[in-house]
């Protein structure tokens, strides 16, 4: 096609128009021109639908591959969804997250860390701040030891969207295996105010505010554990052994029933 200032631009200018005329007056159209447009535009539609038939059939098996990869994660074939996304990703060149995700996912479950972590950096060169991408390269340092490069990672999650919950909660855990308890308890009162906290919650909040000397809170969120279902006895104890601080005893003013109800009851069971 012309694209030139007599061809697109003159075209242009008169599809502007609105009476077809310039200066000199009104024009009469040229018959070879006229003739001209109309072989070009029958070309053109012609090229178009062999495009379109020729496309067709890539778009279904691109389609279908991402079908039958999705079917496989969901059926638990994680070799062969590893295949299949890892397929559709180099179908769509790199251009949608999730098979960067799906695929990584896949290569973790079947033992491939390393092939994982590679997939998600270069899934994260894209997408630097996927919250998916990032969670689950945190998740795969961590199973590889790394945990200090976790926290790393799972505190940007948080920084960028402090109402993630599941980046809350990986957040939280990996500091108290860190040992870093004073840093694991903000995370968790934030994911208890998302999610109203369930027992592992409370009890995780509990530990962690007990091994930062903080008897009372930690006496409270004892006690909010056990109250949704929490029956460890190794959390019973803790919760139990805090009743004997005068500062817990003056706050809870039941202190000390509700530690012999908790003894009794695993002295009952063990």
């Amino acid at each position: 096609m012309d694209y030139s200032a007599g061809g697109m631009g003159a075209s242009h200018n008169r599809g502007m128009g609105a009476t077809g005329a310039d200066e000199h007056g009104p024009r009469t159209a040229d018959p070879n021109a006229v003739g001209a447009a109309r072989v070009r535009s029958a070309a053109l539609l012609l090229v178009f639908a062999l495009f379109s038939a020729c496309q067709s059939p890539v778009l279904r098996a691109r389609q279908a591959d991402a079908d039958a990869a999705e079917q496989a994660s969901l059926t638990g074939d994680w070799p062969r969804a590893a295949e299949l996304w890892h397929a559709v990703h180099l179908s769509n060149g790199g251009s949608e997250v999730r098979p960067y995700y799906e695929t990584a996912r896949a290569l973790l479950h079947v033992g491939d860390r390393d092939s994982a972590c590679a997939m998600l950096d270069q899934g994260l060169l894209v997408f630097p701040e996927q919250p998916d991408l990032l969670e689950l390269r945190a998740r795969v340092l961590a199973e590889s030891g790394f945990r200090r490069s976790a926290e790393e990672c799972l505190g940007r999650v948080v920084a960028l969207y402090p109402d993630r919950a599941s980046a809350l909660n990986a957040l939280a855990r990996v500091r108290m295996q860190l040992g870093l308890e004073h840093a694991a308890v903000a995370p968790l009162q934030a994911l208890i105010r998302l999610t109203d906290g369930d027992a592992e919650t409370y009890h995780l909040l509990a530990d962690a505010l007990r091994l930062t000397g903080k008897p009372v809170e930690a006496f409270a969120a004892y006690r909010q554990a056990i109250g949704l279902g929490a029956d460890q006895h190794d959390l019973l104890l803790q919760a139990a052994q805090l009743a004997i601080s005068e500062a817990v005893r003056e706050a809870e003013s039941e202190a000390l029933v509700l530690a012999a109800t908790w003894l009794r009851r695993v002295v009952e069971e063990d």
